[in-house]
């Protein structure tokens, strides 16, 4: 069997009705789901093999546990076999174009490639609205709040060969780390299309709530790390509402 273009990491956790919604936006893209490879990692919930199963996608299965987020994206990581990575939550969907438009930015190149999305927004299971989220990136502004949607985000595995993999330390914020890495030594391109549905919970619950108590406590952990001063607790639905975060500029 050839190898595939991509390889896309979705860890989960008891979300099946969420995640054959998400699997069904990677079959309909157009690049052909002959050339994805889909490595789900569920950690600790229910198991999604029947749904897999029910998939036209070369997909593969870890089951763990129950180690949280990150140690299972680093196992989906060390599972995959493609050479260019994508990212998707197991809550988020892709436009049918996301990945050949995101694979032809990232081209030969070693750096990360992302793009707009949207938040939308659920209450009790219902979608009440739904929130352009559209960044001017700029170098400077990962120094500030974290612009880049996980679920939007291409590169080239080459990259944790020099800079390693997602560091365990920071449950909620190692997306961001990861971007501040990456920047250190390779291009950070956004293309200003929308291509990616967040899905948000406003029932709470969510991984990036700023209510939950142990967020600000990594937060701190990721400013002392990257000695980026101190920053307000929030994520990317309070950040649209926070202009200060979004002006040029390096450090806050």
């Amino acid at each position: 069997m050839t190898s595939p273009a991509v390889s896309v990491l979705i860890p989960t956790r008891n979300r099946l009705p969420l995640l054959e919604r998400t699997l069904r936006s990677v079959v309909g893209q157009t690049i052909g789901a002959s050339e994805i490879e889909v490595v789900v990692v569920n950690d600790g919930g229910e198991s999604p093999a029947q749904l897999l199963r029910g998939q036209e996608l070369r997909a593969a299965l870890i089951e763990t546990p129950g180690t949280g987020q990150v140690p299972a994206r680093a196992l989906a990581l060390q599972a995959a076999r493609a050479e260019r990575i994508a990212l998707l939550d197991d809550d988020d969907t892709w436009e049918p174009d996301h990945l050949e438009r995101l694979l032809a930015a990232l081209g030969d190149g070693r750096g990360l490639v992302c793009s707009w999305g949207s938040l939308d927004l659920y209450r009790s299971g219902d979608l009440v609205e739904r929130r352009s989220f559209h960044p001017e990136f700029h170098p400077g502004l990962l120094r500030r709040t974290n612009p880049i949607l996980a679920s939007s985000v291409v590169y080239r595995r080459s990259l944790h060969d020099q800079l390693g993999g997602f560091d365990p330390a920071l449950p909620y914020y190692w997306d961001w780390d990861w971007y501040l890495r990456v920047q250190s030594c390779a291009r950070i391109t956004m293309l200003p299309r929308q291509t990616v549905r967040v899905r948000v919970n406003l029932d709470g619950g969510n991984t990036s709530d700023p209510g939950n108590p142990a967020i600000a406590a990594n937060l701190a952990l990721l400013c002392r790390k990257h000695d980026l001063g101190t920053l307000p607790v929030h994520n990317f639905l309070s950040a649209l509402d926070q202009g200060s975060l979004w002006s040029a500029g390096g450090e806050p």
